[in-house]
Parts: structure tokens; sequence; C-alpha cells
């Protein structure tokens, strides 16, 4: 090979070396930017699963917090119930005996009236006698 054409030679290998290494620099600052984004995606998953485990936690406390109030109001108004019907079962005892005390005094008076009643009928028929001797006396 002549001398000019190993220069040229010579000339187009350190061309290509250059090429090759500006080509390996190239992938490798891409590598670099494909690892950062990587990362940079991998930080925000991670940040995602703990914001969603937090909202699962708090929404598990809120719910136990919301089940142990409302086993606390049932308990109450069972307990309000049960009372309310105690009460309700004394009132209706105690109408039940307020009703039979009322047809007793009813009894006990219409028994005075017929008593009284017989008496003035007795009465009257004795006046109505001791009218008639008395008119027949004179």
């Amino acid at each position: 090979m002549p001398p000019k054409n190993k220069g040229k030679i010579k000339k187009v290998m350190k061309e290509a070396e250059v090429l090759r290494k500006d080509i390996a620099r190239q992938a490798l600052m891409v590598k670099e930017e494909w690892k950062a984004k990587l990362q940079v995606l991998k930080n925000d998953l991670a940040e995602e699963q703990d914001v969603k485990k937090a909202i699962h936690s708090d929404m598990t406390r809120q719910y136990k917090t919301m089940r142990a109030d409302m086993d606390l109001r049932v308990h109450q108004l069972e307990i309000e119930i049960s009372h309310l019907q105690q009460q309700l079962t004394s009132c209706q005892q105690q109408l039940a005996r307020t009703q039979e005390e009322k047809l007793q005094i009813i009894r006990e008076k219409d028994s005075t009236i017929k008593e009284l009643q017989s008496k003035i009928d007795n009465m009257e028929t004795e006046y109505e006698a001791i009218l008639h001797v008395s008119s027949c006396v004179r």
C-alpha cells in the first residue's frame, strides 16, 4: 500500500475510533438518564405505595372507630328499650289496678245507692203508712 493510502486509512480509523468513542459516550449518557428516570419512577412508586398504605390504615382506623361507636350506641339503645319496656309494663299494671279500683268504687257506689234507694223506699212506705193511719184516726 502506498503511504498516501496508509495515511487515509489511519485518518479513517482515527475518525472511526472517535466516532465509536462518541457513540459509546452518548450511550453511557443515555443509560445514565434512563437509570435516573427509573430511579425517579421507583421512588414515585414507593411514595404512592406508602400513601396507599397510610390511607388504608387511616380508613381501617376510622372504620373500627365508627364500628365501636355504633356498637356502643346499639348497646345504649338496647338498654333504653329495656328500661322503656319495664316502664311500659309498670304503667300497664298500674292502669289495670286503677281500672279495677275504679270498677270497685263504682260497684260500691252502686251498692250504696241501692241501699239508700231501698231505705228511701222503706221510709216512703212507712210515711205512707203513718199518713194513712193518721188520716184514718181522725
